[in-house]
């Protein structure tokens, strides 16, 4: 089994949406957002603001633990609801 930590997850995120980068701003509501590495603060950032990713418990991202099986299926469903597939 091959586990990814959830911010590889969300770098690609900035990629698949063609509006503006953002700057970050949506991470200020949680405690760990000093976690998030650069390379992967836009992508986490659009995530959030999509509605994909709403975070661990109402104040963490926990971006360095790995994806279980079932957080990577939600993020994905929730990924194709928003692209309406």
């Amino acid at each position: 089994m091959q586990w990814i930590h959830k911010a590889r997850i969300f770098a690609g995120f900035h990629r698949i949406f063609s509006q503006a980068a953002t700057n970050g701003t949506e991470l200020n509501a949680f405690s760990d957002r000093s976690a998030v590495s650069s390379w992967a603060v836009s992508g986490m950032a659009e995530a959030i603001k999509e509605g994909i990713v709403s975070g661990m418990a109402t104040d963490r991202l926990a971006t360095n633990d790995n994806a279980t099986r079932a957080e990577a299926a939600a993020m994905i469903y929730k990924l194709l609801t928003v692209l309406g597939k």
